[in-house]
């Protein structure tokens, strides 16, 4: 597995721990409040996914079930959603191999999804389908609105992120190779290979796809690429700000979140707001965050979820996001709510989720 240059997020040291002991240690589950459970249906899958005891485990790469003795906490379950809710968080969760689907803005868990072994990065579409990179198996699975798993696809390398373009295709950010690969859309198939090109990136409304670089070759530092729709080739933008330490990318509205990671030293956590013409990239506003009790670190290096109208990643140029939710990792193991135009201080934080901490997050309506 490669080795990050720059080891800041200690995403290294979490997944290398996953990948030794293929599954959690913890046994226990998160609160699941009253109420019955109900186990979902698994149905619909292509290879990688089956019912093991009416536990909803995945096959490893040798091929053999993940035995429920491993992996008591490798079910699913869904309750239902109180009165006001308005949409879903759903946040991966690495420390139960789950994803976590959180009632909007109650803030109650009310289902998972089990059996994943890293997930890690996610996205979701504009029919409410949520796609989870599991950075283990090496693959992308596709969950429908209640939860259940529906499909999957190999990524061949591995998964950290992931991104939906207006068009349908479904592209994949590989942390190893260094590579992007159309999983599902009109374009499958397509692989869009560069070293260094490791972090999640994003489409814009337009179906170009941009990804930021680490400063490994052929990169000389951190720098913003861009794959244009219909492109055959990675085009270098001259970005009007220096980036110190790369992170994930996603639209927001009429603008791409381009993430830092330390924008300011170890005190905050950045998003540039950006906006391209041509060759260009220019930041149009940068805003830092900070983590409940001025704990500094954000995971900017998975997705972020945006509360809007649209799914995320597929704003309108006129979409409004007043907030969004992320992962703060080594914070308090959950999620926050910050305000998207001030920054600052969370509003609220969601959690703690688990004993390791949330990852990836994204927002349905």
């Amino acid at each position: 597995m490669k080795v990050l240059s720059l080891a800041r997020h200690a995403f290294g040291i979490a997944a290398g721990v996953a990948l030794l002991a293929g599954c959690s240690a913890n046994e226990t589950t998160p609160s699941m409040g009253s109420g019955s459970v109900a186990l979902q249906n698994a149905g619909g899958y292509h290879h990688s996914i089956h019912e093991l005891n009416r536990l909803v485990a995945m096959t490893n790469r040798e091929g053999k079930g993940v035995p429920a003795a491993r992996h008591s906490i490798a079910h699913s379950w869904h309750h239902q959603a109180p009165r006001g809710t308005t949409g879903t968080i759903w946040a991966d969760d690495p420390d139960y191999g789950s994803v976590d689907m959180i009632a909007y803005p109650s803030g109650t868990l009310v289902g998972q999804t089990g059996g994943f072994e890293y997930p890690y990065g996610n996205c979701s579409d504009k029919s409410g389908n949520v796609y989870v990179a599991d950075f283990d198996i090496e693959e992308l699975f596709e969950l429908n609105s209640s939860g259940s798993v529906i499909n999957s696809y190999p990524t061949g390398g591995e998964a950290f992120g992931c991104s939906v373009a207006p068009n349908g295709d479904v592209a994949v950010t590989n942390f190893d190779p260094g590579d992007v690969v159309i999983v599902a859309g009109p374009d499958a198939g397509q692989n869009w290979g560069g070293e260094a090109l490791d972090w999640p990136g994003g489409f814009d409304l337009q179906g170009n796809f941009y990804v930021e670089c680490a400063d490994e070759s052929p990169c000389s530092s951190p720098s913003l690429y861009e794959w244009p729709h219909g492109g055959s080739s990675w085009k270098r933008l001259n970005f009007d700000t220096t980036i110190t330490f790369p992170g994930a990318i996603q639209l927001m509205g009429a603008v791409l979140g381009v993430a830092d990671q330390a924008p300011s030293g170890e005190t905050a956590m950045g998003l540039y707001y950006t906006q391209v013409n041509g060759s260009a990239a220019h930041v149009v506003k940068t805003v830092t965050f900070i983590g409940a009790d001025s704990c500094p670190y954000i995971d900017w290096a998975t997705s972020w979820g945006s509360l809007s109208r649209k799914p995320n990643g597929l704003q309108s140029k006129k979409g409004i996001i007043k907030k969004i939710v992320a992962s703060e990792a080594d914070c308090s193991a959950g999620v926050g709510l910050w305000n998207a135009k001030k920054g600052g201080a969370p509003i609220r934080t969601l959690g703690p989720l688990s004993g390791e901490g949330v990852k990836g997050t994204t927002f349905t309506k």
